[in-house]
């Protein structure tokens, strides 16, 4: 026990941790963080303007995180991203998010992807699925170059299943869920990460929309994390104004029961199950307990009495 204490206190002191930090398109490099974009999405005033052109356009927002965000190889520790900004066309807009890790052209990287209807005319899509047995999932991660394949038409001819890649025979793997709206902003995404469990917890938190879905696999830890986003279609058209990231690590590895606001199914084999969206998420996922963080602005140690 001792001996375990030393080795996370010696761990501690040679990472720098972040409470949070807020990047927007005239402060994008910082703190381990860069958010670049590629074309045609350009920077309007305040704002990055996510669209396409054509097909097969790459990622158009990149978020990389260096492995000082990455997470703990042994204790449970916590990625929220929120992103804040609105929908120009809100007749037909479509969000396209990757949250990946181990290198952006890495093919043993780790990752979710998922399609939000931000127009509310269709169901997201969660991949590579979402069970919602938080405690004991059997869904495993998906594994894979996702970078690569947003503009690969080898991998599928349609542009919002490329992301959604598992295998040849499992080209377009998700669950579908209720869509969001127009007024979902901000969206904040989530992801857990339980290494000696063996389990990964995703979230997705909006105005009107909250997910949880579990996974039979950790991430991967101690490397850095890149998040991609796109839109589906020509014509389709959102911006962001603040990229906001933060990490949390807990000092407790105790396990505990979650709440059971989200409806458990069976998880076929062959189909991913339609899932319904919880009504809130809950505010307490684990016993309230100090937790280790530490701010890039100040770089000291800091302990708050927070709950993950």
């Amino acid at each position: 026990m001792i001996l375990h204490h030393v080795v996370v206190l010696l761990w501690l002191l040679q990472r720098v941790f972040c409470d949070g930090i807020a990047l927007t398109p005239n402060e994008s490099d910082k703190y381990g963080v860069t958010v670049t974009r590629n074309a045609p999405v350009t920077i309007d005033g305040n704002n990055w303007d996510v669209t396409i052109e054509k097909d097969n356009d790459p990622w158009g927002v990149e978020i990389n995180m260096d492995n000082t965000w990455g997470f703990h190889p042994t204790l449970p520790s916590k990625l929220t991203l929120t992103l804040s900004g609105r929908t120009v066309n809100p007749d037909n807009t479509d969000l396209i998010i990757a949250i990946t890790n181990g290198g952006s052209a890495d093919t043993h990287s780790k990752f979710l992807s998922m399609v939000i209807r931000l127009d509310g005319k269709d169901w997201n899509e969660l991949s590579p699925g979402c069970d919602t047995n938080l405690m004991n999932p059997s869904e495993i991660l998906n594994t894979g170059d996702v970078y690569s394949y947003m503009n690969d038409t080898q991998i599928h001819q349609l542009r919002f299943c490329r992301p959604l890649y598992e295998s040849q025979n499992n080209p377009c793997s998700a669950s579908s869920a209720p869509p969001a709206t127009t007024n979902s902003w901000p969206l904040t995404f989530i992801i857990e990460n339980y290494p000696l469990q063996n389990r990964t917890i995703s979230r997705i938190s909006a105005s009107d929309y909250n997910i949880s879905c579990g996974f039979a696999q950790n991430m991967l830890t101690d490397i850095g994390h890149n998040i991609y986003l796109t839109t589906v279609g020509v014509g389709e058209h959102y911006t962001i104004s603040e990229v906001y990231v933060e990490y949390n690590l807990r000092v407790t590895t105790t396990p505990t029961t979650f709440p059971s606001s989200n409806p458990t199914t069976s998880h076929p084999t062959t189909y991913k199950p339609t899932i319904m969206p919880t009504t809130s998420l809950p505010t307490t996922i684990q016993p309230s307990s100090s937790k280790i963080s530490c701010t890039h602005r100040y770089k000291i140690i800091c302990f708050r009495a927070t709950t993950m």
